[in-house]
C-alpha cells in the first residue's frame, strides 16, 4: 500500500463482504481466506474485508477497521433468515456480550434504542440490508451453502472452496462463551480453528434470547412484520423457514 507521511493511504481492495451483524461475515471471511484471499473479519486485508458495519459510509466504527477512503471493486450482500438474525442479536445484547453495535446501528437507521428488542431488531435487518443491497453487484444466502458457492465461483470467479465441508458453520457463535470466541478468533487466524470442535460442549452456556417468533412481530406491529416477510421472500426464505421455530439443542449455524 502507498503511504504519504507515514500514514497508508486508500486503495483499490476487491472484496468488501457486508450485510447485517450475525449474518455470516466472519464465515465468509474463512470462505475466502481458504482460497488464498486476505479477506480479513473485521479487519482490511490485501484483498478486502468482511464487516457488517462497511455497509454505511462512516469515519469510524465500534469494532475493527472503517473504509478509511478504500474503494472495492465487488461488494457482496450477506443475508440471512431474518428470525435468526434476531435471536441473536438478542443473545449478545445481554450480559456478558452486551453488543456496542446498536448506538452506531441508531446513527444510521430509523431504530431507536427505547424500542423493544423484537421491533429494533426487525427494523434493523430490513432497513441494513436494504442498504447493502443498493450497494452491492450481488446478494447472497449464506444458509444455502450450494447456491453462495455458484455465485462466488461463477459471479465473483473465486475458485470453488473444495474442503467446505470442514468450516464449521457455527463460527463466531456467542452461545459457547467469551472465552471461547477469543481463543476461536486467535486460530482462525493461523488457519486451526478446528481443533477447538472437540471442546465446545466444554464451552456451551446457557445464554438468555427473548423470545423470537413471526407470530410475535405480527403482534407488536403487523406493517413492520409485512415488509420483513416481504423483503425475506424477495431474498427466497419461505414463510414454512420464517415461522419455524429455532431448536436451541441443536448447532447455531452463523451465529
Amino acid at each position: 500500500m502507498l503511504r504519504h507521511e507515514g500514514k497508508p493511504c486508500p486503495s483499490i481492495k476487491r472484496f468488501l463482504v457486508t450485510g447485517c451483524a450475525r449474518s455470516g461475515t466472519k464465515y465468509m471471511s474463512v470462505v475466502m481466506r481458504r482460497v488464498g484471499l486476505d479477506v480479513p473479519h473485521e479487519r482490511m486485508g490485501r484483498d478486502g474485508i468482511s464487516s457488517w458495519m462497511l455497509t454505511v459510509d462512516a469515519p469510524e466504527v465500534p469494532v475493527g477497521d472503517s473504509r478509511g477512503g478504500h474503494t472495492f471493486q465487488q461488494t457482496v450482500h450477506i443475508v440471512r433468515n431474518p428470525m435468526r438474525v434476531i435471536e441473536s442479536l438478542s443473545i449478545i445484547s445481554e450480559p456478558p456480550w452486551n453488543f456496542r453495535g446498536w448506538d452506531f446501528i441508531c446513527q444510521h437507521t430509523s431504530c431507536s434504542s427505547r424500542d423493544p428488542l423484537l421491533i429494533r431488531g426487525a427494523v434493523y435487518w430490513l432497513e441494513w440490508n436494504e442498504m447493502a443491497q443498493r450497494r452491492a453487484h450481488v446478494t447472497c444466502r449464506i444458509d444455502d451453502w450450494p447456491s453462495l458457492v455458484r455465485t462466488l465461483t461463477d459471479e465473483l470467479q473465486i475458485p470453488t472452496v473444495h474442503n467446505s465441508a470442514n468450516i464449521p458453520c457455527d463460527l463466531n457463535t456467542r452461545s459457547f462463551g467469551r472465552l471461547y470466541h477469543r481463543i476461536e478468533e486467535l486460530l482462525v487466524q493461523i488457519n486451526l480453528q478446528h481443533i477447538l470442535n472437540w471442546a465446545k460442549p466444554f464451552f456451551r452456556i446457557f445464554a438468555h434470547a427473548e423470545p423470537v417468533s413471526l407470530n410475535a412481530l405480527y403482534g407488536q406491529c403487523p406493517e413492520l412484520a409485512e415488509r420483513v416477510v416481504a423483503k425475506a421472500e424477495e431474498y427466497g426464505y419461505s414463510c414454512k423457514e420464517l415461522r419455524e421455530p429455532f431448536l436451541r439443542a441443536l448447532p447455531c449455524q452463523f451465529y
